[in-house]
């Protein structure tokens, strides 16, 4: 082939020799490299820090084990460079990112009243004082009637409490726009509700993203960003470990706090079965996102047994749990740690120093369509040329919020010409502004005695622009009633108002003699009204009136019994205080009225007389005791009151080993020391709480007031079982009274204060 032995073995070892001196080379240059190294390293230049990405996922109060996690984290000294979350997963993850510290969002979790935070309504003490007598008797849900058709709220909860939380623990960062330049670069995950996508919220403000990835479609209502109508993210993405990714992160750590699939035995309601629904599509999009996790990655999913989306107020267990789980991460941790000087330079950089005072320079109303501005800016007390004083502006929302056409009351703080603004942002309900609501009440002595009425109560707001209201009732039962008033403001700060009125109503007044009930009457009655009066604040009012009306009363039960139609003409008067926290079963506050009602033949009644009546109660609370003390009273002011409008005594918590009505007189008295002990919460569904309790009562009627002396007092008391329920206070107890008959079983669902 032209080629030798010997020129073939000359030729293998030249190459013998250009391979040794190229491998002699690489080593040589390698050596050096290693070299080149070391001296790096020992002049502080390392290689750059792998970037960590904490992903943090949805499940309602579950999530609360994120900050346990967090705090393992800091531990730790883990530095995290992105953070990307869903849901509660968003909020937590939202705050740290905002510069707030572990302890700080510890606090935040056991200081939060999480049953008034899922509340938009006021507090009871700070609703107006028509609000806060109208709500009494109604079951607390709306809807709207508007077109001829029933229109529902987008969500039980608009979040109006929430979104106020939200944008004040976060106003530190509320001038910074892009998610990125915060101290921790941070996403939010949402879904867009008209497209199913997934929306990544990674501008705007920080407590709209928050508040955004966390509405529960159903519970809260969708907020809208950028055109977009967007619900809780956990739908499309409850653990979005890709996001993280894509933000720039090498390493994930990921935590995972979603809610289990419920076991045959609790799928017991269409409700179980659609969380169910939603649970299976949420499992099955976080098993797509485990599937993106690499060996470097980290996975923590705390062991968080039964606790639910809605236990927060068991948050501090929950948090708990969660570092626990971190801890026994810790070595696989270890791994993320740099030492104590990299970590003060990386909390220098996360923790963001607290709001500076906010002069505020001008406030802006922005006009709502339906609801005239000026009775908003009547509302509002804080003032341009000072300070921003939040607990201000938060009584200025709650007020606003509460003339009851607003889905949400907000603020927005931005700069005109350099000066600062305060703008107050209105969102009128999209079912508004004409409501239905409903109510319930049951008087079950299980004698025969049986009471049930259901309410329904249409009412027209907004009427013009002082914010009159057309409210029409009608009750159905036992006592049949329709009620009609319109209730008109004088002026834009709601002070002055007047109410003419009508009403029709058919009730039975049972005639007793001792323990007997003798007969049954049905009364029927036609009347007219106006009054007029002053709102003192939110605690008081004074009102003056007229009334005429005409009753016909028929036996329904008994013989040889005279029939009547009596007609009525009176003026009427009422001072009335409330400043009780709540109607259902009071903790705190006091009450008291005084009521005149001054009959008058000049106005068409048949008989003139004077009757006063007084009543007051006082609430107080200590842990989960309460202790109620009440007083009630009437009496004649001169001429006899008619057999048809005595005072009268009977039923539950009035004596209750009498009937209703049973005891009639000139004068009353009831006096009554109530005791009632809160047993367990119960947030979930209808139910509220339950209470154990009883009451002792003493009080008595008579005809003329000499009679009126302490022993003459009749002396009983109840015990009963109490819950607190969307539809009122509901009680099964017993009750009995001397002189009365060998006792009262009662079931009661309606106001008793």
């Amino acid at each position: 082939m032209g080629f030798t032995l010997a020129a073939l073995n000359k030729f293998l070892r030249r190459k013998m020799i250009i391979n040794a001196f190229t491998l002699l080379f690489f080593i040589s240059g390698a050596t050096h490299q290693s070299d080149l190294s070391a001296e790096d390293t020992a002049k502080g230049n390392e290689q750059p820090r792998l970037k960590i990405g904490l992903v943090l996922g949805g499940g309602g109060a579950r999530g609360a084990a994120h900050v346990g996690v967090l705090k393992v984290i800091e531990e730790n000294r883990i530095p995290i460079d992105y953070i990307v979350g869903t849901s509660m997963g968003a909020i937590v993850g939202g705050l740290y990112a905002s510069g707030m510290s572990v302890s700080e969002l510890e606090d935040v979790f056991k200081s939060i009243d999480w049953k008034d935070l899922f509340t938009d309504r006021p507090s009871r003490k700070d609703l107006s004082f028509r609000h806060k007598q109208a709500k009494k008797q109604l079951i607390d849900f709306e809807m709207g009637f508007n077109k001829g058709k029933f229109v529902l709220p987008k969500g039980i909860v608009a979040g109006q409490k929430l979104g106020f939380l939200l944008k004040t623990i976060t106003l530190k960062v509320s001038d910074i726009k892009d998610f990125n330049e915060l101290p921790i670069p941070f996403h939010a995950i949402a879904t867009d509700i008209e497209t199913g996508e997934m929306v990544a919220l990674e501008k705007g403000n920080l407590a709209e993203a928050m508040r955004a990835s966390m509405s529960v479609p159903g519970v809260f209502s969708p907020v809208e960003i950028n055109g977009k109508m967007l619900v809780d993210g956990g739908i499309v993405k409850n653990l979005p470990i890709d996001i993280a990714r894509q933000m720039g992160a090498d390493i994930i750590i990921a935590v995972d706090v979603g809610v289990p699939l419920a076991k045959r035995e609790k799928l017991e309601s269409l409700i179980d079965i659609t969380m169910q629904v939603v649970g299976i599509m949420t499992l099955q999009n976080v098993k797509e996102e485990l599937g993106k996790l690499k060996e470097k990655d980290l996975l923590i999913s705390p062991d968080l047994g039964d606790f639910t989306t809605s236990d927060f107020i068991k948050a501090p267990e929950i948090i708990k749990l969660g570092e626990d789980e971190g801890r026994k991460f810790a070595d696989n941790l270890k791994r993320y740690s740099v030492k104590d000087e990299e970590y003060r330079v990386f909390l220098a950089k996360q923790r963001k120093e607290g709001i500076k005072p906010i002069k505020v320079d001008y406030v802006n109303i922005e006009k709502p369509k339906r609801v005239d501005s000026r009775r908003i800016e009547k509302r509002v007390r804080t003032k341009p040329s000072a300070a921003l004083n939040l607990e201000t502006l938060k009584g200025d929302l709650s007020r606003v919020y509460e003339i009851g056409d607003f889905e949400k009351v907000d603020f927005k703080l931005g700069k005109e010409e350099e000066k600062q603004s305060l703008s107050i942002d209105t969102k009128e309900k999209s079912w508004g502004p004409n409501y239905v609501r409903f109510g319930l009440n049951i008087s079950d002595d299980f004698r025969g005695d049986a009471y049930y009425n259901f309410l329904t109560e249409y009412t027209m707001t907004e009427v013009n622009t002082l914010g009159a209201e057309w409210k029409n009732e009608l009750q159905l039962g036992r006592t049949r009633r329709f009620l009609s008033e319109f209730y008109q403001p004088l002026d834009y700060s709601d002070l002055f108002f007047i109410i003419p009125k009508f009403k029709y109503e058919r009730s039975v007044s049972d005639v007793f003699s001792g323990n007997s009930r003798i007969a049954e009457y049905s009364v029927n009655t036609l009347e007219g009204g106006f009054d007029m009066g002053v709102n003192l604040g939110t605690h008081a009012q004074t009102k003056f009136g007229i009334v005429r009306s005409t009753i016909d009363a028929k036996t329904l039960v008994g013989e040889d019994l005279p029939e009547f139609d009596i007609n009525q003409g009176a003026l009427t008067s009422s001072f009335t205080y409330d400043q009780i926290d709540d109607s259902n079963f009071p903790k705190y506050g006091i009450a008291s009225d005084i009521r005149l009602f001054k009959a008058e033949k000049g106005l068409g009644a048949d008989e003139s007389y004077e009757k006063l009546e007084f009543g007051l109660i006082k609430a107080t609370t200590f842990n989960k005791h309460t202790f109620l003390m009440s007083l009630d009273s009437g009496m004649r002011l001169g001429k006899e009151l008619p057999f048809y409008d005595e005072l009268t005594l009977g039923g539950f918590l009035s004596l209750s080993g009498y009937r209703k009505g049973q005891l009639r007189g000139q004068y009353s008295g009831l006096g009554r020391v109530m005791y009632y002990y809160k047993v367990t919460e119960l947030p979930a569904k209808w139910i509220d709480g339950l209470y154990i309790g009883g009451s002792l009562e003493s009080g008595n009627v008579w005809d003329k007031s000499k009679y009126v002396k302490l022993d003459d007092l009749l002396y009983g008391g109840t015990i009963f079982v109490g819950a607190d329920t969307i539809f009122g206070p509901l009680y099964l107890g017993y009750g009995a009274t001397e002189g009365g008959e060998e006792g009262e079983i009662y079931l009661f669902l309606g106001q008793t204060f």
